[in-house]
């Protein structure tokens, strides 16, 4: 019990001393202090300081509490007094109230004083880092702003080299512009460079004078812009005058009929006009219209010879008065568009003299359809155009050609008047011969009496050779191309 005792008064002695050593080192912080500032000089520079702080962080803090909190902690820091007694009195008094003694009087200063160190030098380093950042904005700002002045120069030497109406004043306002930024980027950027010339103490009057050099900047790249779609357009109309004697040149060379040629010599002196007039979009037209005469030159210098050509074919190959009096009046129609000139009308009747030749030259038969799965007639009941309602009966036929293939035929609708090309049609017939070729198939499927007319060489249309149930031949009724 007697080593516990000493044990345990021993312990009590080395906490005492701490304190003591708290309250030693406290008491000499204060009087260091006090050696460089009293207690006024002190507020003032920590009120200057925090609000320095609040102004960083952004909170709102009025003058009257920022002095009443550092005169709170103050009054606290320095009310403490040291009592009049013994040493052993005052060692028994400290043992045991040494729990309140640290908590109500050391550690209060330890943290207020704590607070305010932490608080000063926390506001220094958030200004500092602040500071710094928008130094950097500021450097990378003026850097990139002189990257744009370089471009600039460089796009006003490349629009010196040429010569547009208008392009000298433009370039050298913007030469002049451009000029006036350059003390600028020598103090703050020499050489693309601003870390070392932007510095936390003049970052925001650079900033200041930069706001004026962008908005010079951009006064140059307007005017840049302008100098540049005045350059593109001199070279359009460069290149549209080139285009137009390029291809007046090649008109004439084809020595196209005089009405071409009349007028391609009118769309090239008109577009030659809107050249020297500086109207480029006229230019452009009639250089189109150049374009377009050109391209009929060509067709007129092989089209009159086609026209000779089918004609012969035609005439060689037509059996009957029809075709004949066909291949005349388009050959006829040929002659005078070649007469007037006119292109488009031109190859309009060379293509109805290739159609007549190759309808002249088709062979084929016209056969009952009669294969499974296809019908091979129907009873058709359907409302014309006029609103009538009509009847008949049909038989579905193909054109066949002597390799057995089936072929297209351009068949007019009865039923609405439209004509197009198909491979299988309905053949209206009577009644009677509907129902003759209906039992021909129901017998054993297969319709023995099955070719209902023949197209031959050098005719128009081909020729119905089916014959009615009075041994008649038939005439074609009419068609229909849906069912």
């Amino acid at each position: 019990m007697g080593d516990l005792a000493v044990k345990e008064g021993e312990a009590d002695v080395k906490a005492f001393l701490k304190i003591m050593d708290v309250a030693t080192a406290v008491r000499q912080q204060r009087e260091q202090v006090s050696k460089h500032l009293d207690i006024e000089e002190q507020k003032k520079d920590i009120i200057k300081r925090l609000k320095a702080t609040y102004e960083v962080t952004g909170e709102k803090l009025t003058d009257e509490e920022i002095e009443a909190a550092i005169d709170s902690f103050f009054s606290g820091l320095y009310s403490f007094k040291e009592p009049e007694k013994d040493f052993s009195y005052k060692l028994a008094e400290k043992y045991i109230d040494r729990g309140r003694i640290f908590r109500t009087y050391v550690a209060p200063g330890l943290v207020a004083a704590g607070v305010i160190t932490v608080t000063v030098l926390g506001a220094l380093a958030i200004r500092s880092s602040y500071k710094h950042g928008q130094e950097e904005k500021v450097e990378k700002a003026v850097e990139q702003a002189y990257k744009r002045k370089n471009i600039f120069e460089r796009q006003i030497k490349g629009l010196q080299a040429n010569d547009a109406a208008g392009l000298d004043k433009i370039v050298s306002e913007a030469f002049i512009t451009l000029s006036n930024t350059g003390f600028f980027f020598q103090n703050y950027c020499p050489e693309g460079v601003a870390d070392k010339h932007v510095t936390q103490e003049n970052y925001k009057e650079v900033g200041e004078k930069l706001e004026n050099v962008k908005a010079s900047l951009i006064s140059v790249e307007y005017r840049l812009k302008k100098g540049s779609e005045l350059v593109s357009y001199e070279q359009g109309l460069v290149s549209e005058k080139k285009t137009l004697d390029l291809q007046i040149k090649e008109i004439r060379d084809m020595k196209p009929p005089w009405q071409l040629k009349k007028k391609a010599e009118m769309f090239y002196s008109e577009g030659i006009v809107a050249v020297e007039s500086r109207e480029l979009e006229q230019a452009r037209q009639y250089s189109r219209q150049l374009a377009e005469i050109k391209t009929s030159t060509q067709k007129f210098a092989v089209l009159p010879d086609q026209v000779e050509k089918l004609y012969t074919s035609i005439k060689s190959v037509a059996k009957e008065d029809k075709a004949i009096e066909t291949a005349n009046g388009y050959y006829k129609d040929a002659q005078t568009h070649i007469e007037s000139g006119d292109v488009d009308l031109l190859n309009a009747s060379v293509l109805q003299l290739k159609d007549l030749d190759a309808l002249l030259r088709q062979e084929y038969t016209l056969r009952i359809v009669s294969r499974r799965g296809v019908k091979s007639g129907i009873d058709r009941y359907y409302t014309d155009e006029r609103g009538r309602r009509a009847s008949g009966h049909y038989l579905i036929l193909e054109a066949v050609n002597s390799r057995g293939q089936t072929m297209p035929i351009r068949i007019m609708n009865e039923e609405n008047g439209r004509t197009q090309a198909v491979n299988m049609w309905g053949e209206r017939v009577p009644n009677a011969v509907y129902e003759r070729v209906k039992r021909d198939k129901l017998d054993n499927g297969i319709i023995n009496n099955n070719i209902f007319g023949k197209k031959q060489k050098g005719y128009l249309e081909p020729v119905v050779i089916m014959e009615d149930t009075k041994g008649k031949i038939l005439e074609r009724a009419g068609q229909i191309t849906r069912w």
